[in-house]
């Protein structure tokens, strides 16, 4: 007899303690003994006056258990078995007499010890009694085997074929099981008729599993060993003799010197949640012996993860919206990295990799890649790794610059995610967004700050009016007027500019941002999942915003963390030029133009036109011209019914501030006047003073947009809040030769 443990008296002073709150309703048999380091404790229910029900069990007026406490009680769960073997059969009952009280190890609650053990055994009582162990209220735990520990467990992925589904009888079928060189693990990747469907090589290769389907459910327990289990499949219908001559087949097509696999499918009992066909799996194997009755056998554990069968553990979360879709990765480093890792986990169909740089021992401090990985293409590695994660997934690793990626690869996405963090690849997304056949695909585009106590993420939907330079440009106009954005414009745009650089290693290494692993894991998390989150949402919507971004605070320590931001915006309104540049119009641009041309009306009875000048910026590398906002007539301006005249110095003068405090986002761009009776066409006035604009001795900027409205249809409701006007855009570039007014040229609507 074994000594007492600390852990073995708390147990029996709480079993004590039941008795006495009880009255005996519960009560203990002798004192009990150590046994294999367990104390066995006797305890009997008095169960008289149950409630019983025909489909139940009835029960004894005593009925005794034998309970097993560990040595290390209340950090282990006891084990509980009944004194005979009444209820095998029964649901949750193994191996005929072992009562299964706890869906799993972290069902047991340690503090609330024996109370728990012996009320989850009267509930379990009870439920016998009335034939109610199997309702769609209690899960249903699949018949128990006793695994071997020493061999490879099966992962099942592929759904049964229907054929087998419907089949409501006895069958046969083949699974071929691939088993790597490295793997510790079969995985079933088919189901097949014959078993010359997927003849095996010798060796580490494929091999082919019988598969027997059982017509009636299976008990909560399997066959310890080949006989019993053949007495099993005989009751079944499956004479002995059949199954020798399947194994027999099995042997023939299969390496002899490996174990023959044999699984098993079971219908849930009547009652079950789980309803399907083959609802439990099993599977078995017999050792290399010379005849069949000498061969040993042994339980592999089977983990079934039939799409039809299983939950997925990220259900309901953002990251489902990914499952299926085919994404473009562009940057595997900080952030392109572990997002590469959650699309994999999320089910994607296929990732395309690109990055050109390679694995250096420097960034190990918070790349996810390892010593073994240095001198290597990250896309390579990030590609490996992934696969490693879902070998389903089709991978694709682009070892170039991600502006020399092929059209073809990003008109397949169906989402891009931009985490290079380099200007030049998004200026060549943004050319590709204002292509002639622009992309439709979502990009999302992120970021860190110099410290990363800021991460920033845009999203761009299909239909939004630009890409990531687009919206980033929106976030940066809405911090310079927004209080709680201050951290934003000092990060991403200092004024002056931040001069101490971080350069990591001496010599010709990037300057780069301070942030650890834990840093970067964080801000990826919550920058995709706010962006996929905003994806998923746009796609359940019928009036959608298309653009956003995210701003992200990353606190550390006990630093208070001030509330991350989420911004929504309107489409600009979109048109493009006859030399190709796209003018993008802010709806607030647009509607100060409208103000502006309802005060006119006032004047000269209504044909006063309207005009001034335009704020925004030009892009020459994207060729896209936005218009974010739009003054009326200057002070030494003149508008009367001919036209409108600007006074350059003076717009100069008074744009500076405004120019500095945007960073140049909301510069001088152009002038804009309305023909309010006529068509939005320029005259030879109009043209030859843009030409001076750009080319004169006044200039002021070397391109320069000219925008008209009116029309003489759509004018009117557009005053009264109704669609558009008729728009013309031209944008003026700097000659050498001097100035040469141009032509007039038509422009059409994106």
């Amino acid at each position: 007899m074994g000594q007492r443990t600390a852990g073995h008296e708390q147990a029996w002073r709480e079993l004590l303690a039941i008795t006495r709150a009880t009255s005996d309703a519960v009560s203990l048999g002798p004192d009990p003994e150590v046994e294999s380091g367990y104390l066995l404790v006797t305890l009997a229910v008095n169960c008289v006056g149950t409630p019983h029900a025909l489909s139940g069990v009835r029960l004894a007026d005593r009925e005794v258990f034998e309970v097993g406490v560990p040595p290390d009680f209340p950090s282990s769960s006891p084990w509980v078995h009944s004194a005979n073997t009444r209820f095998a059969g029964q649901p949750h009952v193994m191996w005929s007499n072992t009562i299964c009280l706890y869906a799993s190890p972290n069902d047991w609650e340690p503090a609330r010890g024996m109370w728990d053990v012996v009320h989850r055994l009267l509930i379990w009582l009870s439920r016998v009694s009335r034939g109610t162990l199997i309702n769609p209220a209690l899960p249903l735990h699949p018949p128990g085997v006793a695994a071997l520990s020493d061999a490879y467990p099966i992962v099942v992925r592929p759904d049964l074929p229907a054929a087998y589904e419907r089949d409501r009888g006895l069958w046969t079928c083949w699974a071929l099981l691939e088993l790597e060189q490295d793997s510790r693990h079969y995985e079933l990747t088919a189901w097949l008729a014959e078993p010359t469907d997927g003849q095996p090589r010798y060796g580490m290769g494929p091999v082919s599993a019988l598969v027997i389907g059982l017509p009636k459910p299976m008990t909560f327990l399997y066959p310890r060993n080949l006989d019993d289990l053949i007495e099993v499949f005989q009751r079944q219908g499956l004479p002995g003799n059949d199954l020798v001559h399947l194994v027999m087949t099995a042997d023939r097509i299969n390496p002899h010197t490996e174990p023959l696999i044999v699984l098993v499918g079971s219908p849930a009992p009547s009652g079950a949640v789980a309803t399907a066909r083959v609802a439990q799996l099993a599977a078995w194997q017999l050792r290399p012996a010379a005849n069949l009755n000498e061969r040993s056998t042994g339980w592999l554990q089977v983990h079934d993860q039939r799409p039809a069968r299983t939950v997925r553990r990220d259900v309901t979360r953002p990251v489902t919206w990914l499952r299926g879709k085919r994404v473009v990765i562009l940057g595997c480093g900080a952030l392109g990295a572990p997002i590469a890792e959650f699309c994999a986990r999320a089910g994607v169909a296929k990732v395309d990799l690109v990055d050109n740089g390679r694995v250096n021992p420097g960034i190990l401090v918070r790349q996810p890649y390892d010593h073994q990985q240095i001198g290597a293409f990250k896309a390579d590695a990030t590609a490996a790794r992934l696969k490693r994660i879902d070998p389903d997934i089709a991978i694709h690793g682009h070892r170039l610059n991600a502006s020399t990626l092929s059209r073809e690869v990003l008109d397949a996405a169906q989402v891009i995610i931009d985490a290079t963090a380099n200007r030049s690849v998004a200026e060549w997304l943004e050319g590709q967004w204002r292509a002639e056949h622009g992309l439709d695909v979502p990009i999302v585009s992120v970021m860190v700050g110099h410290d990363t106590h800021l991460g920033v993420a845009t999203i761009a939907g299909p239909g939004s009016s630009g890409a990531g330079v687009d919206v980033l440009r929106r976030l940066a106009l809405t911090a310079f007027d927004a209080d709680d954005l201050d951290d934003l414009v000092d990060d991403f745009y200092p004024d002056p500019a931040r001069t101490g650089v971080f350069q990591p290693e001496p010599g010709c290494s990037d300057p780069t941002f301070i942030g650890s692993a834990a840093d970067l894991a964080a801000l990826a998390a919550r920058l995709f999942n706010a962006a996929v989150s905003f994806l998923a949402a746009a796609d359940d919507s019928s009036t959608p915003t298309r653009t956003a971004a995210v701003v992200m605070r990353h606190s550390t320590g006990f630093t208070p963390e001030r509330p991350s931001r989420f911004l929504q915006w309107a489409s600009d309104l979109v048109r493009t030029d006859a030399g190709g540049y796209e003018i993008r119009i802010a709806p607030s641009a647009l509607a100060s133009m409208r103000q502006e041309a309802i005060r006119a009306t006032q004047l000269d009875a209504g044909h006063r036109e309207a005009g001034g000048i335009l704020l925004g910026q030009i892009d020459p590398a994207c060729r896209v011209v936005w218009v974010s906002g739009a003054l009326g007539e200057t002070p030494d301006g003149r508008a009367s019914t001919t036209g409108i005249t600007i006074d350059p110095d003076r717009v100069r003068t008074d744009l500076h501030g405004e120019t500095r405090r945007t960073r140049g986002m909301r510069a001088f761009v152009g002038a804009w006047h309305s023909h309010p009776a006529g068509d939005a066409k320029p005259s030879e006035t109009d043209l030859t003073t843009m030409d001076g604009i750009v080319n004169g001795k006044d200039s002021l900027v070397p391109a320069a947009v000219l925008l008209i409205i009116g029309g003489r249809q759509r004018w009117p409701g557009w005053l009264a809040g109704t669609g558009h006007p008729d728009i013309y855009v031209r944008t003026f570039l700097a000659s050498p030769t001097g100035p040469h007014p141009p032509e007039p040229q038509h422009v059409h609507d994106r």
